[in-house]
């Protein structure tokens, strides 16, 4: 299936940032410092007719995300309009700002699925990282509201040196809640550059500590994920080929942390920029071939090779991201066990497969 949609180019995942407002300050947030204004963010009237056109190539999930996508007063609306039009709607969250209004509502659109980053398995944690007190408790509120009314919740979060003494609790509170659970160590350097959030990834002890966690790689449970190795017709990823993202503000990229814009749907229709742009046509010539620095290397097989990743700490697509080789390192000394609860920063597909 996969296979088919990558050769025929289909954006079957297609993620929308509604806006980049936020109620909280994570400490190893991407978002600019400069965001633009609520008024010049797309209107519900411009998603409509960029819905429109993605249910007309093909597009099969929209994952509306932020920012906070809770905190646009028609987010409901959205959410209500995308179902309508037959998307597989998913929802990324730190859930705040979810009322039991929101949750009735939720269970009438009957979203996929809705993902609640939780970062820490209290309060004193969570909320060091938010920078927000009290924003733990409310978003627990919030998961259980939304299990009330049979939302399909899933937690999820970032591993990083602010909670590294705090996985094994964090896992337990997703377990003991019966919630799907996935926590990666993938953090981006911000869109302006700010190299900042970079500093909060886990150090190579902390890693592979984590890969020798069986609960992250127990049989019957998970799959081992799959290489960029076997990545069907040999392609590095799906960004742009199978994945496309569009900002708040209409700009187009191939996925939301691989900032190489492609257009603007202000300007051109997103089916002109999908099969026009030369950022697309670009990345959907590479090939394995193509990754020069991969070679003879003997982490190949165990690398979680992103070209978000490489791009942003190299300048280069097919460049070597130094969090891609620390992870393949963990995998290497613990056996090469992963799980599709570490994934690739993008890999909503296999989620929801």
């Amino acid at each position: 299936m996969i296979a088919y949609f990558l050769e025929k180019r289909t954006p079957v995942i297609a993620y929308l940032e509604v806006t980049m407002a936020c109620n909280v300050r994570c400490i190893h947030c991407y978002r600019e410092k400069t965001l633009p204004k609520p008024r010049d963010e797309l209107t519900r009237k411009e998603i409509n007719v960029l819905l429109d056109e993605l249910a007309r190539l093909g597009t099969l999930i929209l994952v509306v995300t932020g920012g906070e996508p809770f905190m646009r007063p028609d987010i409901m609306e959205i959410l209500s309009d995308a179902r309508k039009k037959g998307f597989a709607v998913v929802v990324f969250t730190n859930a705040t700002l979810i009322s039991g209004e929101h949750a009735r509502a939720l269970y009438d659109i009957a979203p996929l699925g809705v993902e609640v980053s939780i970062h820490g398995s209290n309060a004193q944690v969570h909320d060091s990282i938010t920078g927000v007190k009290g924003s733990f408790a409310k978003a627990m509120a919030a998961i259980a509201l939304l299990k009330e009314h049979c939302i399909r919740v899933k937690m999820k979060g970032n591993l990083m040196r602010a909670n590294k003494c705090d996985y094994d609790s964090l896992i337990k509170v997703a377990e003991d809640l019966d919630l799907e659970w996935t926590f990666d160590p993938f953090i981006f350097p911000c869109r302006d550059g700010n190299a900042a959030p970079i500093g909060q990834r886990p150090g190579h002890n902390s890693l592979a500590k984590v890969f020798s966690e069986p609960r992250f790689a127990r049989p019957g449970v998970h799959q081992p994920e799959r290489s960029y190795l076997e990545m069907p017709g040999n392609r590095l990823c799906g960004a742009g080929v199978n994945i496309v993202a569009i900002g708040s503000t209409g700009r187009v990229f191939p996925c939301v942390p691989l900032k190489l814009e492609a257009g603007n749907i202000r300007i051109a229709p997103i089916g002109h920029i999908w099969r026009k742009s030369p950022v697309f046509e670009k990345l959907r010539s590479y090939r394995v071939r193509d990754l020069v620095f991969c070679g003879d290397c003997d982490l190949k097989k165990y690398c979680p090779r992103c070209s978000a990743m490489s791009f942003n700490e190299t300048g280069d697509l097919l460049g070597c991201a130094a969090i891609s080789r620390s992870i393949a390192q963990a995998r290497k000394r613990t056996g090469g066990r992963v799980s599709q609860r570490l994934q690739s920063p993008v890999d909503t597909e296999a989620t929801y497969a």
